[in-house]
C-alpha cells in the first residue's frame, strides 16, 4: 500500500511540517531557507505551558481514545509554482472502527496531475481488502492477504502542522460526552519564515490530548515553502466520533461479505470472494434444495421471497438480519450451487469483479468494465436500448478420471429491464437447455412453448452467466494494446489485443480470488461512443482441479460473445 505523493505535496507539506518542529534524520528538523534555527517539537501528543496554553506535537495521538470515528482532512494550495499559477487540493476521509477491525480511506484531488496519490477509496473490513482505484471505476473485494496492515492507510491527522504553542479561545464544548476546549493560535506557532502570515484554531480535549477539528490558513513565499513556491496553504481537519456501526461502513456499491452460509458436506471446487461463493456437488437439485430447507434455519436464516424449484434448477431467499442472501442450484454432471448477497430493494446488486491494479495500459479500463457496462446494472442500465447477444464457451473439468469438456451457448434478446434468455449446456454426456423470461420484476419459465410465471431463475440465470467472460476479460486486460478501430453494423469500434497472465496482476487481488483461469488472449471490440463491449473472442488456460481441490493439469478454453441489433431487440411474452 505504498503510495505516491505528488511532488508539490509533499515538498510543501514536508517543508512545513519540518519548521514546524517534526523530526528530521537526527531527531530535529530542519528548517525551510533562510528560516534559521526551529525550536524542538512539543512532547508527543498535546502538552500544557503557561497561562493554560497548549502544543500538538502528534495530532494523531489522542485518536487512539476513540472506539470508532470518521475523520476528515481538505487541505488547498493556491499561489505560483516556478513562475505559474498552480492550485490543487486534496481530500481525505477516514473511518475506523476498532471493535471489528475496519478501516476505509476514501480520497479525492484535484490540480495535481498525473497518477492520484492513493486509489479513490482503499480499506479492510471483515477480513476483505476493498479497492476503487479511480472514482468512476466499480469497488472491489478480494479476502486480505496476511501480510495486508490495515494501519498502514494514512491517517489524515498525519498531514497536519504541528503547533508550537495556543491559547484558550472560548467556553468548553460538549462533543460525543467529551468536554473540548477551543484554541486559536498564530503564524508563529506553526512556522518561522519571515514572510508567514496565519491564523488557526482548534478544538481538542485536553484530558487525552484527542484534536477533534483543526483549521488553518497560511500564506508565504519562498522562505514558508520552497525555493520556487509562494501562495495560500489551507487546512480543514474533523473528527467525529461514530458508534459502531451494526451495518457496513462501506459505500452501496461495494460488495459486502456473505454471512455464515453451510456448504453441502461434499461441496468441491469451492470459489469464495466478500458477497459470492460457489461449488460443485454430487446432489441433484432436489436434494440441494432440501439441504438447504433444512439447514438455514439452524443457521439463523429465515424464508425470504418466494423459492422456485424444478427438476433443472433452483432459487432460494433468506434473510438474516439486514442480510439478504440467495441460493441458485443448477443441474450438470456435476451439479453447480451459487451463494450471492444480494442489497436491499433500492440499491443495487455490486459486482465483486475487481478492475485490475497494474498501472493503466492503453485500454486496459476499456476493456474490463466493458461487459458490466453493456448488461447495465439496477443504478445505471445499459447504454443501449435494446440488443442481441450471442454467448459460446468450452471450458475445461475434471470428469473422474480425465479432462472433460462444458460447452454452453446462450443467446439473449435485452430491451431495457426485460430479457428472453436461452441457454443449452453439454457437460458429462448430458444437455441441459432452459428458456426463461424477465419482464421488468417478473420472471418466467417456458413450459412446453408457454411462459409460465414464478421464481427468480431468469434474473439469476441472467446476473450469473458473464463471470467466467468478466474474469477472463479482467486478466487479459493487464496486457492490453490497441489496434485500431474498425466499422461494426454502422458503429465506430475500438480494438484491443488482451494477452495478461494471473502474473500480470502485481496486486494479487485475482489470484486470492481462486478462479481457476491462469491467461488469457485474444481480441476485443469495444463500442468507441459507450465503451460497451460489442464483441469478443479468446483463449485461455485454465488449471483443471478433482472434487478434492487437487490441480490434475492446465488446460485450455475458449469463448466469444457478440452483440448486435442495436436498438432492434425488443422483448415480449410469447
Amino acid at each position: 500500500m505504498t503510495r505516491r505523493q505528488p511532488g508539490v505535496v509533499v515538498l510543501a507539506l514536508v517543508v512545513l511540517l519540518a519548521a514546524c518542529g517534526g523530526p528530521g534524520p537526527s531527531g530535529s528538523g530542519p528548517g525551510p531557507a533562510g528560516s534559521g534555527a526551529v525550536p524542538s517539537q512539543p512532547a508527543p501528543g498535546a502538552s500544557g505551558g503557561a497561562g493554560g496554553s497548549l502544543a500538538i506535537g502528534d495530532p494523531a495521538a489522542g485518536l487512539a481514545t476513540l472506539p470508532a470515528y470518521r475523520a476528515t482532512l481538505a487541505v488547498r494550495f493556491a499561489g505560483t509554482q516556478a513562475g505559474a499559477s498552480s492550485a490543487w487540493s486534496q481530500e481525505y476521509t477516514l473511518t475506523v472502527v476498532r471493535q471489528t477491525g475496519s478501516r476505509i480511506l476514501g480520497y479525492a484531488e484535484t490540480g495535481l496531475g498525473a497518477e492520484p496519490a492513493y486509489p479513490s477509496l482503499e480499506g479492510f473490513a471483515s477480513s476483505s481488502h476493498y479497492l476503487r482505484r479511480t472514482a468512476d471505476a466499480p469497488c472491489a473485494a478480494a479476502f486480505a492477504a496476511t501480510t495486508d496492515d490495515p494501519a498502514a492507510l494514512v491517517e489524515p491527522a498525519s498531514f497536519l502542522p504541528r503547533v508550537r504553542t495556543m491559547t484558550p479561545s472560548g467556553a468548553t464544548q460538549q462533543v460525543g460526552g467529551m468536554t473540548a476546549q477551543p484554541f486559536s493560535f498564530d503564524a508563529a506557532a506553526v512556522v518561522t519564515g519571515a514572510s508567514a502570515q496565519a491564523s488557526g484554531s482548534a478544538l481538542i480535549v485536553p484530558d487525552s490530548h484527542l484534536v477533534l477539528g483543526l483549521d488553518l490558513e497560511l500564506k508565504g513565499g519562498h522562505d514558508v515553502f520552497d525555493a520556487d513556491t509562494e501562495g495560500t496553504m489551507t487546512w480543514a481537519y474533523r473528527v467525529e466520533p461514530i458508534d459502531p456501526p451494526t451495518g457496513s461502513i462501506l459505500p452501496a456499491d461495494c460488495p459486502t461479505p456473505l454471512p455464515d452460509v453451510p456448504l453441502m458436506a461434499d461441496a468441491a471446487n469451492v470459489l469464495r470472494f466478500p458477497g459470492y461463493v460457489a461449488y460443485e456437488t454430487r446432489s441433484d437439485v432436489a436434494a440441494v434444495a432440501e439441504f438447504y430447507a433444512k439447514a438455514m434455519p439452524g443457521a439463523g436464516f429465515t424464508a425470504d421471497g418466494e423459492a422456485y424449484v424444478s427438476g433443472l434448477a433452483a432459487s432460494l431467499g433468506w434473510a438474516k438480519g439486514s442480510d439478504l442472501v440467495r441460493v441458485a442450484v443448477a443441474i450438470g454432471t456435476p451439479t453447480t450451487v451459487r451463494i450471492t448477497r444480494h442489497a436491499g430493494k433500492d440499491a443495487p446488486n455490486p459486482t465483486p469483479i475487481p478492475v485490475p491494479t497494474t498501472p493503466a495500459q492503453a485500454g486496459q479500463v476499456r476493456v474490463v468494465q466493458a461487459l458490466n457496462l453493456l448488461m447495465g446494472s439496477d443504478a445505471t442500465p445499459s447504454p443501449f436500448p435494446s440488443y442481441h447477444l450471442e454467448f459460446t464457451g468450452d471450458s475445461p473439468y475434471w470428469n473422474d478420471t480425465k479432462v472433460g469438456r462444458d460447452k454452453i451457448a446462450i443467446s439473449a434478446d435485452v430491451e431495457g429491464k426485460n430479457v428472453h434468455f436461452t441457454s443449452r449446456e453439454t457437460k458429462g454426456g448430458s444437455t441441459t437447455s432452459s428458456e426463461v423470461y424477465k419482464m421488468g420484476e417478473k420472471d418466467y419459465e417456458v413450459v412446453k412453448g408457454k411462459a409460465v410465471e414464478g421464481g427468480t431463475l431468469a434474473a439469476l440465470a441472467w446476473i450469473m452467466w458473464p463471470l467466467d467472460a468478466i474474469v477472463a476479460l479482467g486478466i487479459g486486460s493487464f496486457r492490453t494494446t490497441s489496434a485500431g478501430t474498425e466499422t461494426v453494423d454502422g458503429r465506430t469500434v475500438e480494438v484491443y489485443k488482451v494477452a495478461g497472465t494471473l502474473a500480470d496482476d502485481t496486486s494479487g487481488m485475482f489470484a486470492s480470488f481462486g478462479f481457476p483461469i491462469t491467461s488469457t488472449s485474444g481480441t476485443v471490440w469495444v463500442d468507441q461512443a459507450t465503451g460497451a463491449l460489442i464483441k469478443t473472442v479468446l483463449d485461455y488456460k485454465a488449471d483443471v482441479k478433482d472434487t478434492s481441490g487437487t490441480t490434475k493439469g492446465s488446460s485450455s478454453g475458449h469463448l466469444e460473445i457478440a452483440v448486435s441489433r442495436i436498438g432492434r431487440s425488443p422483448v415480449a411474452l410469447p
